[in-house]
């Protein structure tokens, strides 16, 4: 998503762990607020880019993602989750 501050919710993202897949990217100044979200088999589960500030509360899982969480170019995330957003890499 690019400049939004939507609200992701009741969703399963699933990559096929092969390449370069994201589950949620968030740029260009994007603010959204995640929960109740499921990602699996993603390069990154949830990526911040350019200014944008995702905030990540309850039920967040990520199973067998190359990097649960990935900033980059001024990205950056607020956990406000507890508790935390659980990972499992098996």
């Amino acid at each position: 998503m690019e400049r939004s501050n939507a609200e992701i919710t009741n969703i399963i993202v699933r990559g096929n762990g092969n390449g370069r897949i994201s589950g949620i990217v968030c740029d260009l100044a994007s603010t959204p607020l995640i929960h109740d979200v499921s990602i699996s088999g993603a390069w990154a589960g949830i990526q911040s880019v350019f200014f944008s500030r995702p905030t990540i509360t309850k039920n967040v899982t990520f199973v067998e993602c190359g990097a649960a969480i990935h900033l980059e170019s001024n990205g950056n995330v607020t956990l406000s989750a507890r508790p935390y957003p659980t990972a499992n890499w098996g």
